[in-house]
């Protein structure tokens, strides 16, 4: 978060978190997702095998690229 301290680090700067990059992610995909066809509702089912591969350096531009595996219906659980 100090930009004078970040210089020094082997990142060479600021960077972001993770989990903030994680958390644009159902933005993101969901921006691919609207033209669904047959769909009711699409939900997030989870993520798996994220990994944390490379820094993102503040002011950095983000963009996600998806690709639909698999659909199917999944029975909802009535959690009331």
């Amino acid at each position: 978060m100090d930009p004078s301290k970040a210089k020094h680090t082997p990142f060479g700067g600021t960077v972001a978190h993770g989990l903030l990059i994680i958390s644009l992610l159902p933005y993101l995909v969901g921006e691919s997702l609207t033209n669904t066809k047959g769909a009711d509702m699409v939900l997030n089912y989870g993520y798996d095998k994220v990994r944390f591969i490379s820094p993102v350096k503040v002011g950095s531009e983000v963009r996600a690229l998806c690709k639909v595996v698999e659909v199917y219906e999944k029975k909802l659980v009535n959690l009331y």
